[in-house]
């Protein structure tokens, strides 16, 4: 068993750049709908992972599925495709629907942290000729580092907590699994039992949870000395 966990980190890499991209497009002052939009992002966080797992085991069905049925009136594809079963596909479908459901409560963090800009900043810059891109690089980015660093941290614990999700839809015969999910399947799912290998593995997931979470304050503190 390794203790990397590959969809937690490439759910990071994803969720992370695009929510801080949505964020900053929903706080232009020229944009309307504002909170409209805020709502339909934020909405999936709201629905109970059993449920959101159910749902998509509907959506996504081989057989009668409404996305493969889509994929297909559209002329995109002519097989069905299991999202699910397919280990080629089903890595890639979780983190897409892992990164759907928690989208909301990162743009919201992000949100809160771009208010937090002094626009009197923004405007100074525009007087001296600074395009969006400059103010993002030389404004925004180095005002909201530590805030940054807090959210790099809970969307790592975060994103080892998706042990729900992937109980409530089962997928790629092994190829999603993560850590909580091999614990659970040494200790509970099937015998014979390897308890001692799964509370090996518990306390070593235990840890790095709690590495994680004791070095976020160093890091804050050293970002907002930079």
């Amino acid at each position: 068993m390794s203790t990397d966990d590959p969809l937690a980190a490439r759910r990071n890499a994803f969720e992370l750049p695009l929510s801080l991209l949505v964020a900053i497009l929903l706080t232009q002052r020229w944009l309307w709908f504002k909170r409209v939009f805020r709502t339909v992002f934020f909405a999936p966080l709201v629905i109970p992972v059993a449920m959101a797992g159910l749902i998509f085991n509907f959506l996504l069905n081989p057989a009668n599925g409404a996305l493969n049925d889509f994929l297909r009136d559209i002329g995109i594809i002519t097989r069905a495709i299991d999202f699910l079963g397919d280990p080629n596909y089903a890595l890639i479908t979780v983190i897409l629907i892992s990164v759907w459901q928690i989208f909301g409560q990162y743009m919201i963090y992000w949100i809160a942290a771009l208010q937090n800009v002094p626009e009197e900043m923004y405007e100074s810059a525009e007087i001296d000729g600074a395009n969006e891109w400059q103010k993002l690089l030389l404004i925004t980015l180095p005002i909201i580092r530590p805030v940054a660093v807090i959210i790099l941290f809970l969307s790592f614990v975060n994103a080892l907590k998706v042990f729900g999700l992937i109980v409530a839809m089962p997928a790629g015969q092994g190829s999603t699994e993560v850590v909580s999910t091999f614990i659970y399947g040494q200790a509970l799912a099937e015998p014979p039992f390897r308890y001692g290998y799964a509370s090996a593995a518990a306390v070593l997931f235990g840890v790095t949870v709690l590495l994680a979470v004791t070095t976020q304050g160093f890091f804050v503190r050293k970002a907002q000395a930079a």
